[in-house]
């Protein structure tokens, strides 16, 4: 079964890159540990660096119900996208 979702911290929006209008998507790798934690966390695609402190910060900070193999815990690797939009 794949993880599920239980605390998401929304990403600050970097002043500088509302000032400069920057948005889009960034696209993170993360590894999501046997008790649900991210362990680790990586972008693979992202518009600015700013944008992608700020997804990494805030994903680094959530938890998930562990994915579990035959009813065990386990450890796995997933995408994550975090959405940057501006009103």
């Amino acid at each position: 079964k794949e993880p599920v979702g239980v605390t998401r911290v929304p990403p600050s929006y970097p002043d500088e890159a509302r000032k400069n209008r920057i948005q889009g998507r960034v696209v993170l790798e993360a590894v999501i540990d046997e008790k649900g934690n991210v362990a680790k966390v990586g972008a693979i695609e992202s518009p600015d660096p700013l944008l992608t402190d700020a997804a990494l910060a805030a994903v680094k900070q959530w938890t998930y119900k562990p994915a579990t193999k035959r009813g065990k815990p386990v450890k796995v690797r997933m995408t994550v996208t975090v959405a940057f939009k501006l009103a």
